[in-house]
């Protein structure tokens, strides 16, 4: 595969000199042909050839003239001596492995680790070390056993000479990339060149099909390129494992290629955390507390985790195989989670376990963290540079107490963690109760409602999600396999529009079901407080801002679906007099209708939840510094700002729809167990409260 890799990479550049070498002789042609009889207009026309063949070399030339240093301003550059015992791990790994000690070791704040050069172009013909790049993020999750390993497989990289030509795949997709998928300054003065003038844009258009031939030609060489160094690369991944179960042993890398994808969860799920709690100013000092905590919470892991006797055995794996077959995993450059460790099995190697955490490696980890954390912050999270870092206990005592309010019942089946109620009118409320019992028989239908129907419909709804997820993979043609199975009954591939129409008119009937449901607890909860009538006012009240924040959050998911859908129109393409107005026109709709919800959410008293009683009205917190959107405008510059504005809406309508929904649900519960005793004998309600 080494010497296919670097054969794809000679016939790409071969191809792109030829292409040069086309481009400056057409230019060359254009520019010292003469005509016998000039008028203005070949004159006209003369120039602007000569301008499109010359846009045409710039074309192919422009990524020489594009910086494209790698951002580490969030790494933190470790200073060997300082950190002794991280050095003297190292080493001892590095004698191990048979490689020389990296030239510079970093610090980030993810969950990775990578080996790489510093200077890639000076590396593709000159001998250059590399560098190590540790994750903090992966520190805090592993033992000392796994990130042994982990760093091991990083050395396995060193030693391995086919990793000059990754540089040269680096590089090569660089150049690829820029030019057939990027679009600049050079795409926006052609698009402004072509016009309705056709002698005036003639050049313009030919030069814009000559274009979109090369990156056709370019794109299927960008393609080939990849497809054969994702096959060495895989060889490579497989090869670095084996030095990392020669060093560590078979269990660790296993386990710390499991633990990774955990970690990684955790982290993210901390940081979406983190952003909460710093729209409150709250800034923590060490996010890899949080990621532990996040990491605790998670789901269990498989009783093979870090167990080497399961490892060691022929039927107890971690991974599970993959559904589908991806035709995008041809380009893949690293093997599934199964495949590695079946080839870390292959065969068993024990080893010692160490269970400690890496972080006894470094001096003084508790300031590594906050120096971690505080990079991460000014470099990679907006407006958070000038924020005061609070101790991290304090801003995790915030984040429970918002974590506790959005967290429902586990009777509910999760049926409100992500969908939005059926919107029932407060004043059809009166009708819906007066069908429905009181007393035991209330609670009866309560109970029932709450009961096991729910959770088989709810159960369902996530087998159907997960069916269609897999069988619109296959209808969208990007799956390998030729046939599949729903219900364990097999079809072949060819059929999964049909049964994606199947699944989803049953879909359809699931969401009548809801619907039902919604209706039934609105009533049953308003029939249930008419007996508790000093609770009714304010159930009443939070109902109803619930239904004001489903009918916002339903307008702004809809108005960013419409924008994401008209954006693939509007860039990147030519666009006449008419098209310009008619996308306007659309524009300026979704900015009205924008401006009249948010206008009207000033109007909606917000009623009192956690961490939110510095705001009098919805629209106080959607809004916050932020203004009214202005008036459309066809321009990248207000598209972009729009975009923006309808994310951070969405996402705080979000943040209010389910907070509120908790204190409904709590509300409702509260009043169900109230009512009960005011129905219960009276010998049974005092045996109750004894026992209380």
């Amino acid at each position: 595969m080494v010497g296919a890799t670097l054969l794809s990479i000679l016939l790409f550049v071969a191809l792109y000199l030829v292409l040069l070498m086309g481009a400056g002789c057409l230019l060359w042609w254009v520019a010292t042909h003469y005509f016998d009889h000039y008028g203005l207009w070949l004159l006209f026309l003369h120039l602007g050839a000569v301008a499109a063949a010359g846009m045409l070399v710039v074309f192919l030339l422009k990524f020489l003239f594009k910086g494209r240093q790698t951002s580490r301003e969030n790494w933190l550059r470790l200073v060997p001596e300082a950190h002794p015992r991280l050095l003297g791990f190292l080493e001892q790994l590095c004698a191990e492995t048979g490689v020389a000690l990296p030239r510079a070791i970093y610090l980030s704040p993810e969950v990775n680790a990578a080996v790489f050069y510093e200077r890639p172009l000076l590396s593709l013909v000159w001998p250059v070390r590399k560098s190590l790049l540790i994750g903090a993020g992966l520190v805090n999750a592993l033992t000392l056993s796994e990130f042994k390993a982990v760093l091991a497989h990083e050395f396995g990289h060193f030693a391995q000479r086919s990793m000059r030509l990754h540089s040269y795949v680096y590089s090569a997709n660089l150049v690829l990339h820029d030019i057939v998928f990027r679009r600049d300054k050079w795409d926006e003065v052609v698009a402004n060149w072509r016009g309705p003038d056709i002698w005036g844009s003639a050049a313009a258009w030919v030069l814009t099909a000559l274009v979109w031939l090369v990156r056709q030609v370019l794109e299927v060489a960008y393609r080939g390129v990849n497809l054969v160094y994702a096959r060495l690369a895989r060889e490579m991944e497989f090869q670095a494992d084996r030095v990392a179960v020669r060093v560590a042993g078979s269990s660790a890398i296993i386990d710390a290629l499991y633990q990774i994808n955990r970690a990684s969860a955790a982290y993210h799920v901390a940081l979406g955390h983190l952003a909460t709690a710093l729209e409150h100013g709250l800034a923590t000092d060490d996010v890899y507390y949080h990621q532990a905590l996040r990491l605790a919470e998670a789901p269990a892991a498989p009783a093979a985790f870090r167990s080497a006797a399961a490892h060691a055995s022929s039927n107890a794996f971690l991974f599970a195989a993959e559904e589908v077959t991806l035709k995008a995993d041809m380009y893949a450059s690293h093997p599934t989670g199964l495949q590695r460790e079946q080839h870390a099995r292959s065969p068993f190697v024990p080893a010692a376990s160490d269970a400690r955490s890496p972080w006894l490696l470094f001096t003084q980890p508790g300031e590594v963290r906050r120096l971690v954390t505080a990079k991460l912050y000014r470099h990679s999270i907006a407006d958070a540079e000038d924020r005061q870092a609070q101790p991290a206990r304090e801003v995790e005592a915030f984040l429970s107490a918002e974590t506790e309010e959005l967290t429902y019942d586990p009777c509910y089946a999760e049926t409100y963690d992500t969908r939005l109620i059926t919107a029932v009118a407060v004043e059809a409320l009166d009708a819906l109760a007066a069908e429905l019992p009181t007393g035991p028989a209330l609670l009866a239908l309560r109970a029932e409602l709450y009961g096991p129907e729910l959770h088989r419909q709810m159960a369902q709804v996530k087998e159907r999600q997960k069916a269609l997820q897999r069988l619109h993979l296959f209808a969208s043609q990007q799956v390998r396999d030729a046939t599949f199975e729903v219900a364990g009954v097999p079809f072949p591939a060819r059929h999964a529009a049909g049964v994606i129409k199947q699944i989803e008119q049953e879909g359809q009937a699931s969401a009548r079901w809801l619907e039902e449901f919604d209706r039934r607890a609105a009533a049953l909860h308003w029939r249930l407080l008419g007996c508790l009538p000093e609770r009714q006012p304010g159930w009443r009240s939070r109902y109803a801002l619930q239904m004001h924040l489903r009918l916002g959050l339903a307008l702004t998911q809809a108005s960013l679906r419409s924008l994401h859908q008209l954006l693939p129109e509007i860039i990147g393409r030519p666009l006449n007099e008419s098209q310009c107005r008619a996308y306007l026109t659309q524009l300026a709709q979704l900015q009205q209708q924008m401006v009249v919800l948010l206008l009207t959410s000033k109007k909606s008293a917000l009623l009192p939840l956690r961490h939110l009683e510095g705001f009098a009205t919805v629209g106080d917190y959607l809004l916050q510094a932020t203004s009214l959107p202005s008036s459309a405008v066809l321009s990248a510059a207000w598209i972009t700002g729009f975009v923006s504005l309808l994310d951070t809406v969405q996402d705080r309508y979000r943040r209010l729809y389910f907070k509120n929904l908790g204190a409904l649900l709590r509300l409702q519960e509260k009043a169900a167990a109230e009512y009960a005793l005011t129905i219960a004998p009276p010998e049974r309600a005092d045996s109750e409260a004894a026992t209380v």
